[in-house]
């Protein structure tokens, strides 16, 4: 039994179930967004980015020093309020279940944990439609890497394309020949993640991992090396498992200091609860406690040369 006009008892179930929530938090396996946006903290309701489009370059050193202009482009991300809140009955503690609970504050900080998740999809799908910086899409063909300089030069990182061997072998092209403002490739340092539906996870686990392949012979099949294997890493990305969502897929290099995707956080999770039936309306009116994660963040695009994506209309290669 739990005496719930206690307050010293609300507090200990409280602080119990609170450290329930952060520890799954903590120990939750990382989200997509953990491995694949660039993580940023944020101070204010809106942080600006200048991006870095203009790389500085090693030149030879003859006379005097040359001050190299760097391109840079701003883009804003705005913090979202995000909650997440359960309820417990207020019978069910004062009869010692309590305990009975724990399973759902677990859950409630692993979806805290993956939160990020739920909005990194829909901002990858909606980066075919929605502008960037750029004036055109995320997802697009011959965007200008400083619209409004002439030299500064165009790019393209959109497909159209369902997976395949060749299907790969293009997008891996089209991300190698991005070149910056100076002409220098853009993804150097390149650490390359695919992001893919389950429905073609498997596909992309043989273009990746199987040591060899089938190839076409001159009368039949033969068995080769897969120059592929180990080209990327996978990720299956269960949010994009929807009809209309299942057939896109995405290139990202993820090995420069800054990515494709940012995931910024203005608060870590809070937990807040209304336990007191004398003072809140719920726990009043309905005899249920109320308990609640809350943070400020937010995702939102980085720089969209680090990334090819493809939405899956048309045949693989």
């Amino acid at each position: 039994m739990i005496d719930i006009n206690s307050a010293a008892a609300r507090l200990r179930l409280r602080e119990d179930w609170k450290t329930v929530t952060l520890k799954a938090f903590d120990t939750a396996p990382p989200s997509v967004a953990d491995l694949i946006c660039e993580q940023q903290d944020s101070k204010a309701a809106v942080n600006v980015y200048d991006l870095v489009v203009q790389l500085p370059v090693m030149r030879r050193f003859v006379d005097q020093v040359v001050i190299q202009p760097t391109g840079r482009a701003q883009h804003r991300i705005t913090n979202e309020e995000l909650e997440a809140t359960i309820s417990v009955p207020q019978a069910s503690i004062e009869r010692g279940e309590a305990a009975q609970f724990n399973n759902k504050f677990e859950m409630l900080g692993i979806a805290t944990r993956r939160r990020a998740d739920r909005f990194l999809a829909p901002l990858l799908i909606d980066a075919f439609t929605v502008n960037d910086y750029t004036g055109k899409a995320f997802f697009a063909a011959d965007k200008a890497h400083l619209p409004g300089v002439v030299d500064a030069g165009t790019f393209t990182n959109l497909m159209t394309e369902k997976p395949s061997a060749a299907s790969w072998e293009k997008a891996k092209q089209l991300l190698g020949y991005i070149l910056d403002p100076n002409g220098e490739p853009m993804n150097l340092a390149s650490k390359l993640v695919v992001v893919c539906s389950t429905k073609w996870a498997s596909t992309f686990k043989k273009i990746l991992n199987a040591e060899t392949i089938l190839e076409a012979g001159p009368t039949s099949d033969a068995a080769v090396s897969n120059i592929y294997r180990g080209d990327a890493d996978l990720i299956e990305f269960k949010h994009l498992n929807t009809a209309a969502r299942q057939d896109k897929w995405f290139l990202l290099n993820v090995g420069e200091p800054v990515r494709a995707f940012i995931n910024q956080t203005e608060t870590q999770p809070r937990f807040y609860a209304q336990d007191d039936p004398n003072t809140h309306t719920d726990a009043f009116k309905q005899h249920v406690f109320n308990y609640q994660a809350y943070q400020r963040a937010a995702v939102g695009f980085g720089l969209p040369q680090l990334a090819i994506g493809s939405t899956g209309a048309d045949a693989a290669l």
